[in-house]
């Protein structure tokens, strides 16, 4: 993948602004804030950084307002760190897909988990995406009339199979 010129300068920002949240700001507010994103604006002057906080719902008001609260300061941090003709307004948003993500891994546990006890087998998922990644195929209808044995062993083979010649296995010159 080759990154353009803003993708580079977003990657940059989002690890600058993340090292200045980390490190500069001491804000007793600010939970466990991870960045995720930082991407710009067309124009340049204004970056969009999300973020998502382990906690609470209260932790994550709390660590909102504390961003919002720092993002001039923030601002001024980056400054000297960047060689860019505009310094960008910085803003930042909550990043709600780990919540969702988290979330829909729960639904799919239970899911499975209530499958497993209706079932007494566990899912095979895992197995069904490997083996279509290599190549297999499905399997047979129950109207071909065909046993699933005669398709294993043909599969696509000829019947028999002849060793090759010693002959064969000659170069162009002869040698062997």
């Amino acid at each position: 993948m080759t990154w353009d010129r803003i993708q580079r300068q977003e990657a940059i920002l989002r690890e600058k602004i993340a090292v200045i949240v980390l490190e500069r700001l001491n804000d007793p507010r600010l939970g466990f804030v991870t960045i995720t994103e930082a991407s710009l604006s067309q124009d340049k002057h204004y970056c969009t950084v999300k973020y998502t906080v382990m906690g609470s719902d209260a932790d994550r008001s709390r660590s909102s307002r504390a961003l919002d609260d720092a993002a001039p300061r923030v601002r001024e941090l980056l400054a000297p760190t960047l060689n860019t003709r505009v310094l960008p307004e910085v803003r930042f948003v909550y990043d709600a897909v780990v919540v969702k993500e988290t979330r829909l891994r729960g639904l799919i546990e239970e899911v499975t988990a209530e499958r497993l006890e209706r079932t007494g087998e566990p899912d095979n998922f895992g197995e069904l995406d490997a083996e279509s990644e290599a190549g297999e195929t499905a399997e047979p209808d129950a109207d071909s009339g065909e046993d699933e044995q005669s398709e294993e062993t043909t599969a696509g083979l000829p019947a028999e199979v002849d060793p090759p010649d010693e002959s064969e296995d000659e170069g162009a010159d002869g040698r062997a």
